[in-house]
């Protein structure tokens, strides 16, 4: 019958203009939601008095996603979970991150975000006066705290040191936890971080000294998964430039820190991407 083939024919129709529609629908960037994933790492991040997540890191990170639109969940974890879960989890994200050759290609990249403008060190225990550093042979005789997975466990190997000087934490504060406690000899950070983690923890401001500078590798970035979409990863980059030439940016910083002790340390790396 005429009619009922030309019944068929429309629902033919209608299948194949509806079936692409359906196979093809993509998230839009305004629907699209991160899973950002952090290390305690005062000032940077860490948990205040009420249990929220914060810190001058977090707090920017927070403000670029809200201005932008963008929907997030942010979790804090040990390091090595962090990042592990920044490469498995298509929508992730960690913060903060040294942007290091090694890890170019395995992220897109946000940033950079405030890291101490003094550089990176070993620190001692005050009281140990007799660890004395004046080069990577020296380290070999003392045990050091390092973070698995951090940029500077492959230099430390390449310099000869072994699993008999070098003791892998989660994180970079349970390494200084046990420094604090005197069951490490050295433990690596920063004037900013270390200060702040030995006021968490209830020490003394000159509690641990710094012995040897190491030079700081990377900066702070985010790290966002490959399969975030560029037109994210472009209208957050954009948004923290126009964030950090404002009051805003200064008033965060002063809240946790002070502008004399904070640099925004650009990688040259996405430049000769």
């Amino acid at each position: 019958m005429p009619g009922k083939d030309l019944v068929v024919q429309l629902l033919v129709l209608l299948v194949m203009m509806a079936g692409p529609c359906y196979g093809q629908a993509k998230t839009s960037d305004s629907e699209f939601s991160l899973n950002i994933y952090t290390e305690l790492m005062p000032p940077y991040q860490f948990i205040d008095e009420k249990d929220n997540i914060t810190g001058i890191n977090i707090e920017l990170l927070r403000l670029i996603l809200k201005q932008e639109g963008i929907d997030y969940q942010l979790q804090l974890t040990p390091w090595t979970r962090a990042y592990t879960a920044a490469l498995s989890n298509q929508s992730g994200g960690v913060i903060s991150t040294a942007l290091t050759q090694s890890r170019l290609d395995k992220f897109k990249w946000v940033g950079p975000f405030p890291s101490s403008s003094d550089g990176v060190y070993l620190f001692r225990l005050a009281a140990n006066k007799h660890i004395v550093i004046n080069g990577f042979e020296d380290i070999k005789n003392y045990s050091l705290g390092y973070v698995r997975r951090g940029i500077y466990e492959e230099i430390f190997r390449s310099k000869g040191l072994t699993d008999q000087q070098l003791l892998g934490f989660a994180s970079s504060n349970e390494s200084y936890k046990m420094l604090f406690n005197g069951k490490i000899d050295l433990a690596l950070g920063s004037d900013i971080t270390v200060s702040d983690s030995l006021a968490m923890y209830g020490f003394a401001p000159d509690h641990a000294v710094k012995v040897f500078r190491i030079k700081d590798l990377g900066g702070n970035y985010l790290a966002l998964n490959l399969q975030v979409p560029d037109a994210i990863v472009k209208r957050l980059n954009l948004r923290l430039k126009k964030i950090r030439q404002s009051r805003q940016a200064t008033e965060i910083i002063n809240k946790y820190s002070s502008m004399e002790k904070i640099t925004w340390l650009q990688s040259n790396l996405l430049t000769q991407k």
